[in-house]
């Protein structure tokens, strides 16, 4: 599918909740995924999905962590 122009973005690996982890392990699921579906694609993936997408599984350190990574958008299920 990536041949043909479909972009990937990622979930983490585990589906934690951010907010309830150390920042240093958000960072490792953040590159691990990513890693992960590089390599498959041989793409780079920029979009990023919080997991379970609500206010009280992400914060503004989340946020701040998700840009320093490298994503160019990031999406929540938040209207």
């Amino acid at each position: 599918m990536s041949e043909y122009e479909v972009e990937f973005g990622f979930h983490t690996y585990s589906h934690p909740n951010f907010v309830k982890i150390d920042l240093n392990k958000v960072k490792e699921e953040l590159i691990i995924s990513k890693d992960m579906i590089n390599s498959q694609i041989k793409k780079e993936v920029v979009f990023f999905v919080y997991p379970w997408g609500q206010l009280n599984y992400f914060n503004s350190k989340i946020v701040s962590v998700v840009k320093y990574i490298g994503y160019d958008l990031a999406c929540s299920t938040l209207w």
